[in-house]
């Protein structure tokens, strides 16, 4: 199980982030003779019942660090239920969140504000992180999830992608909506936890 300690250094998390990025992307995706083996492979890796919105609170307690030195306001809310819980592995969960919300507060302008909103379905729970930022034109929103679709300069969109693939994995998916010069709205969806047990 991949472990984010919630005192790490940012610097740390930014190499950490990099690294992992492209590692998931290249040694588990890259390769198309091992793509499926791999995707296999990933999809056993710790398995088990995640409390879903302990682990998105101590993600955005974690990045709350990040966005008051870019100076931007990481505001969280939910509607779920305390208890929700979804499979899947919680480290290689927070690094796809931590991913998309370090890509909202670098999006958005000082004094801006990237929303963190967690709502639940009769069958699914849903992450929205919602940027102020310069928003996206269609042809970068076609290509994200892809390497190398990044608006950054010196982006590998290897981050993104990994986020996409973690995400799939996990039997969830990616929704994404922008407008330029207004913003960005990431949606995660991912399937609840059921028990078998009486």
């Amino acid at each position: 199980m991949l472990i984010i300690p919630s005192y790490i250094g940012l610097w740390t998390l930014q190499i950490l982030c990099m690294l992992f990025s492209f590692g998931v992307y290249y040694f588990y995706f890259h390769k198309k003779i091992i793509h499926k083996k791999a995707q296999r492979i990933l999809l056993r890796i710790e398995q088990r019942e995640i409390s879903f919105v302990k682990e998105l609170q101590d993600t955005v307690l974690l990045m709350k660090s990040f966005a008051k030195i870019h100076q931007v306001e990481l505001i969280y809310t939910s509607t779920a239920n305390d208890d929700v819980t979804i499979k899947g592995d919680p480290g290689l969960l927070r690094f796809a969140l931590i991913n998309i919300i370090k890509n909202g507060v670098e999006a958005s302008a000082p004094k801006g504000s990237v929303n963190i909103s967690l709502h639940e379905m009769l069958t699914d729970v849903y992450i929205v992180i919602e940027d102020n930022g310069n928003g996206m034109p269609k042809k970068i929103l076609s290509q994200l999830g892809k390497p190398l679709a990044s608006r950054k300069l010196n982006g590998t969109g290897l981050g993104l992608a990994s986020t996409y693939k973690i995400t799939e994995c996990m039997g969830g998916r990616v929704k994404v909506e922008s407008d330029v010069n207004k913003g960005t709205i990431f949606s995660l969806y991912f399937p609840k936890w059921v028990s078998l047990e009486v």
